[in-house]
């Protein structure tokens, strides 16, 4: 069941990077400005940058956790530093670009521990610390991401210092720190996060089991999404049964391999040997607690739909109920070409307040490994319709993770109606002679929901592959404020059968001795059962994604863009389902988002929506189109590369066949551009506009464009717009997705008056300026005036009126014209010392985005740090580009503030980087000022998290 995520109580706010209008799949967090840490020396320890999990919350708490429990297969994870963050959101890049001399040459986790992982000696360091607090290290994981460890309650309060207490959630007894854990500062650089500080894992146990003698079974499946020619006369000349592939389903308890057998007897399966993989360091295995159920659906119908497929099962054992840790170990070793994982968490809601999270922290290094392996990551969208955090009662239109992240197909539900499957002469179904519909039995959020997930992320940034589809249409609104619906990831991405909780819709079967609710490892005869869920739906995929693996000839990796490029050139591929909704009744009173007419979600729809993604698929039109298709290349100019606002722009798509297929290049192109507008208000139109191929060449064409360019104020930098060309592909030639190509506008003059000034601490100044673009916005950049209670300097954002923190310490406050160009003054507040962890900091702000402005206004110059072209670099945030960029090594004087602002974040002052790792970054707007929509007439706060690249000098220069 996904596991709620309420908000935390705000302290600083942030201009958190869930303003996430930057390409790619950057983390929409950022961390508290003013991490909690001692003074640097021999037992100095920071606060890691996240807050304390939301449902370990006061009203909940039933004491201290017993401090000789032991909490087995925790795990240190390992920040990327930020050229290897640049060089890996590359690589992702370049695997699936067939112009590149990478696509498709997927890493081995070796190869991938020596280019990502972390460095034998930072392993060495952080070993040694976790043992000296008598806490066992069982090594780092064959990917070099993390280290695992183990140990009792009080070895890991001592390490971390956070207590640890017992929960009482939703009628069973969690733990969680109380605090946020702390690292020694010596490591705070290299230590994303820290597993197992809670036990609030997601459950992948279907809810909706119930007798029936009418279901769906894996040839009824196979004729209506029309599989079943793939085993008979196949595609190209190949049958199609999933040999040589091999898929990886993973859960928390052992299954029966007699239930296996059975299943596969009963409909004239192969016998096939289910290889069963306990996660090391979890525990003995478990059972009779109905774990297992969920198990033995996702063998069961992975290898129902590909029977020729391997199919391995990864569980945890009794002493780790976390689903997740089965899928990051079945990654770590490289198990299989696709995996498929039921359940899921919610995503936090804590991302309003501007807190990473550690869950989606470690999705982000797992998912993107998954990517670089070549291994196709598959997680359901979900049974609780759109609001996915109702599992522990919190409302809001929330989705699920990881379903939610970019590199992660999400496979939503849809239903058939009784009586809408035309049966034929053996008993199985053939054909549905009345619509496919959204999945949604029940949408009562008091009484129960069994709806499927799906909608607007508030966390990931919308992908490419997702550029040309239509922004959802929301009952209701999103529940995190600033968050901008066009610029974040839509799921699901398609969608299969799952419904049948009620008479009304059909249900599928699944093969299981019961005992209770549990599938037992022994004795009993196996009994024929129905459920729903999208457990069904997304192991019956993973089962056409073994046949898509078979003909390809190897692992396909993320399938995204592929699937979202047929969908295109080929939507005989998929039936596009127009009928139903996830919609849950709300409390307008409580419920964030919730309409008047206390109903909230997202209806299906022509084309892509958040109920049925893409919908579900033509399996044989869908190999076929795969066969038929040539891959491409295109690539987009801009002339001229530099202008003024509203002047004509002319665009040239040029689509390029690598490998000749002797057919004329035809379709359309769609020109993109990633921006916000000259207000300050994000683009929401996506597309420029789309043009049609000519010239009528073999293996080539070209599309043009002429449109004036709104100037944009996007990622740091001067007056700039990223512009990219889609290709849609045609019935002979797959999709393709250019590199940007920039065009520049001319900045405003623009200063500010003090440019230095050295104030008392909760003292008044104004600030004034001269020139520029109005309205001119006023905000802090930097603050190291903070009391532990979170009382900071502040500046009015329209007046420029300033009043210091409570604290000694330095200051940057940042002026912002309408056209983003942005000059800073220094502050001096109290009395500071040069050589104090402070300073270091400080100059990490100094040191701040440079690279992008002195590289020519090149804020991708981090793809020079990358053996990966330029070419293939995904639109990055300017703070990640610099550090990556960033030439001074660990040992530099700037290492610290390599550390901090280059890395990604407004770290810690004193931490040195413990901000960093998502390469987002963080704006502190005032001490008390709210994130919500800017007047009319003002500048968009979402302009100025984008905008923060400028030339400046450092301190002493």
């Amino acid at each position: 069941m996904p596991i709620a995520h309420p908000r935390p109580r705000a302290r600083r706010p942030h201009l958190a990077a869930v303003l996430t209008l930057l390409a790619g799949p950057c983390l929409a967090s950022c961390a508290t400005d003013n991490a909690s840490s001692e003074t640097r020396g021999q037992d100095a320890y920071v606060s890691l940058p996240r807050g304390v999990h939301p449902l370990a919350r006061p009203e909940l708490d039933r004491g201290p956790l017993d401090p000789a429990r032991r909490i087995a297969n925790l795990s240190l994870a390992f920040r990327l530093s930020p050229a290897q963050l640049a060089d890996r959101e590359a690589l992702k890049r370049a695997l699936l670009d067939p112009a590149s001399p990478s696509y498709h040459r997927w890493l081995s986790p070796e190869e991938y521990a020596a280019r990502f992982g972390a460095r034998p000696a930072d392993v060495d360091r952080a070993s040694s610390w976790l043992a000296s607090h008598g806490l066992e290290v069982q090594g780092a994981s064959r990917l070099g991401s993390r280290l695992t460890f183990s140990g009792t309650v009080a070895n890991i309060e001592a390490a971390f210092r956070a207590p640890m207490h017992r929960f009482e959630v939703g009628g069973g007894m969690h733990y969680a720190m109380t605090s946020p854990p702390q690292v020694p500062a010596d490591l705070a650089d290299v230590v994303l996060d820290v597993t197992h500080t809670h036990d609030f894992f997601g459950q992948p146990v279907p809810e909706y089991t119930h007798a029936t003698s009418t279901g769906f079974a894996p040839p009824d499946w196979a004729n209506v999404y029309d599989v079943a020619p793939a085993y008979t006369t196949g595609v190209g000349g190949k049958v199609l049964t999933g040999t040589g592939v091999t898929i990886a389903v993973v859960g928390l308890a052992p299954i029966a391999q007699s239930d296996v057998d059975a299943w596969r007897s009963t409909f004239g399966l192969p016998a096939s040997t289910v290889t069963m993989k306990l996660v090391p360091n979890t525990g003995a295995a478990q059972s009779g607690n109905g774990a297992a159920i969920a198990g033995v659906i996702q063998v069961e119908w992975a290898g129902g739909i590909a029977p020729g497929a391997t199919v391995d099962y990864v569980y945890t054992g009794a002493d780790d109920q976390n689903p997740d840790d089965a899928a990051y170990y079945a990654i770590e070793n490289n198990l299989a070409q696709v995996l498929s994982q039921a359940g899921g968490t919610c995503e936090s809601v804590a991302v309003s307040a501007g807190f990473s999270n550690s869950d989606q922290s470690i999705v982000d290094v797992y998912a993107s490994a998954a990517n670089i392996l070549g291994i196709t990551y598959l997680a359901p969208a979900g049974d609780e319709g759109a609001t996915g955090c109702l599992g522990y009662g919190y409302g809001g239109l929330y989705v699920n993770m990881p379903a939610s992240y970019p590199g992660v197909t999400a496979v939503g539900g849809t239903a058939f109606a009784t009586g809408s499957l035309t049966t034929g002469g053996n008993g199985y179904f053939t054909a549905y002679s009345a619509a496919e519909e959204v999945w949604e039995d029940t949408n009562d959020e008091l009484a129960g929901v069994a709806a499927t997930g799906g909608g607007i992320s508030s966390l990931f940034s919308r992908p490419d592959y997702q550029g040309a589809v239509p922004t959802c249409t929301i009952v209701g609104s999103l529940p995190v404020s600033g968050v901008v619906a066009a610029s974040m990831r839509q799921l699901p991405d398609v969608a299969f059968t799952a419904g049948g909780s009620t008479a009304a819709t059909i249900p599928s079967f699944f093969e299981c001795t019961l005992s209770g609710s549990d599938c037992t490892t022994a004795g009993g005869t196996p009994t024929l059962n129905t459920a729903s869920g999208t457990t069904f739906s997304v192991s019956a995929f993973a089962g056409v994604v073994a046949l898509m693996d078979q003909l390809a000839g190897g692992p396909l990796g993320n399938i995204n863009p592929l699937l979202y490029g047929l969908q295109t050139s080929t939507p005989s591929a998929f039936h596009d389902i127009t009928t139903g909704n996830d919609e849950v009744t709300c409390d307008p009173g409580s419920d964030p988002g919730c309409p008047a007419g206390s109903l909230y979600g997202y209806a299906a729809s022509a084309g892509y929506d958040c109920a049925s993604g893409l919908g579900s698929v033509d399996a044989l039109n869908l190999l076929t189109a795969m066969l038929a298709h040539a891959p491409t290349t295109v690539t987009v100019a801009a002339t001229p590369p530099a202008t003024s606002a509203g002047t004509p722009v002319a665009l040239t798509a040029t689509v390029a066949v690598p490998a000749p297929n002797g057919s004329a290049v035809g379709g359309n192109v769609a020109f993109v551009f990633q921006s916000y507008t000259a207000t300050g208000a994000p683009d929401l139109s996506w597309t420029i506009g789309t043009s049609t191929i000519t010239g009528g060449l073999v293996n080539s064409g070209t599309a043009t464009l002429a449109a004036p360019i709104p100037p944009g104020l996007v990622r740091p930098g001067m007056q700039y717009v990223d512009v990219y060309a889609e290709y849609e592909g045609d019935p002979a030639h797959l999709p393709s997705h250019s590199a940007n190509a920039r065009i520049t506008f001319s900045p405003t003059a623009l200063s500010i008056s003090p440019a230095t000034a050295s104030i008392g601490t909760t003292t008044n100044l104004k600030f004034t300026a001269t020139g520029g673009t109005t309205p001119i916005t006023w905000f802090v950049r930097h603050d190291s005036t903070c009391d532990p209670s979170g009382n900071c300097s502040s500046i009015d954002q329209t007046s420029g009126d300033f009043f210091s923190g409570p604290l000694a310490g330095s200051v940057v406050v940042g002026a912002l014209d309408a056209n983003g160009v942005e000059q800073i003054a220094d502050v001096t507040v109290g009395s500071t010392d040069a050589g104090s962890p402070d300073a270091a900091a400080e100059s990490g702000v100094e040191a701040g985005t440079d690279a992008g402005t002195e590289a020519g206004m090149r804020p991708d110059a981090a793809a020079d740090a990358s053996p990966v072209a330029d070419a293939a670099m995904p639109p990055m945030d300017g703070a990640t580009a610099d550090a990556a960029g960033d030439s001074q090594g660990p040992g530099s004087p700037d290492a610290s503030a390599d550390g901090g602002e280059d890395a990604g974040g407004d770290a810690a002052p004193s931490s040195g980087g413990s901000g960093g790792g998502s390469g987002c970054g963080c704006i502190v707007v005032s001490r008390n000022g709210s994130l919500g929509a800017p007047a009319a007439g003002s500048l968009s706060l979402l302009a100025i998290a984008a905008v923060v690249t400028r030339r400046r000098r450092r301190r002493g220069a």
